[in-house]
């Protein structure tokens, strides 16, 4: 049955780096000897396609004690007994998308400060799959300890690290956002708490956009920050997420139905 779980498993995190234990495989990646990634734990019926909870627990108490702090990026709670309750879980951003960056620093500030209490302490940082906000994340974190000065070679280095295809932190937003962060800590710069008004947006040249409906549909989705770190812990904050991702779902998909049926009488129109 373990061997049947493995093999889900590596049908869903392939190209990542895993950590192999006997006949146990666990998505889980030394990105340094102090720093690592893993995607999110999971319970019951998720344990046969993600990390079973159990497993990481005790690799991790095996393996370092009790000086290991994971930073669950994910929004998703499960069991934090299992891990002596040393998760931090206040720090979710939406998926595909890169952190606040007061959030980005503070998160950083956070495991440098861990990691100095004790040589022996791990950070561990999980997201759901473990590539992308966890690369934003530790790429940023390798920037601000000074391992590396260019943004680029510390996401190329995590890359190399987590997965045997290169393919990590793929989104543009998020690339950006380590390119900023390490730009402002070459810079020395300090990032403003005050909150800025959009009022106006400008898109110029854009390729492809039709307003006839022959071409592609542009579209501005707009997040806004929730500064209350409480809320990730609550049920209810998680249900209004995964509403707010239906309802843009929903919205997306009679946007795509609305444009073939214009496209159809186009046709026809043409064909008169």
């Amino acid at each position: 049955m373990e061997n049947l779980f493995n093999l889900v498993r590596r049908q869903m995190y392939g190209t990542n780096n895993r950590l192999i234990e006997g006949s146990r495989e666990i998505d889980l990646t030394y990105i340094t000897d102090r720093v690592i990634a893993m995607s999110v734990p999971g319970a019951g019926v998720e344990a046969a396609y993600r990390n079973d909870i159990d497993d990481v627990a005790q690799v991790l108490h095996q393996q370092h004690g009790s000086h290991f702090r994971i930073w669950n990026l994910s929004g998703k709670q499960y069991d934090a007994s299992k891990f002596s309750g040393s998760v931090v879980s206040w720090c979710y951003w939406p998926d595909h998308h890169p952190p606040p960056l007061p959030m980005f620093f503070q998160l950083c500030y956070d495991m440098e400060q861990w990691l100095l209490q004790n040589k022996k302490n791990v950070a561990v940082v999980h997201c759901l799959a473990g590539k992308g906000r966890t690369g934003v994340l530790i790429s940023g974190f390798i920037l601000y300890c000074g391992l590396f000065l260019s943004s680029e070679k510390a996401l190329l280095f995590y890359a190399l690290k987590r997965t045997k295809n290169l393919y990590a932190v793929s989104m543009p937003s998020q690339r950006r956002y380590v390119h900023y962060f390490a730009d402002l800590i070459q810079k020395r710069k300090k990032v403003s708490k005050v909150f800025k008004v959009i009022k106006t947006i400008t898109i110029n040249k854009i390729p492809g956009v039709d307003v006839t409906g022959s071409g592609s549909y542009c579209w501005l989705e707009i997040y806004q920050y929730n500064t209350n770190p409480s809320l990730p812990h609550s049920n209810n904050n998680n249900n209004n997420n995964n509403n707010h991702n239906n309802n843009n779902n929903n919205k997306r998909k009679q946007r795509r139905t609305e444009r073939k049926k214009e496209r159809k009488e186009k046709r026809k129109k043409k064909e008169r």
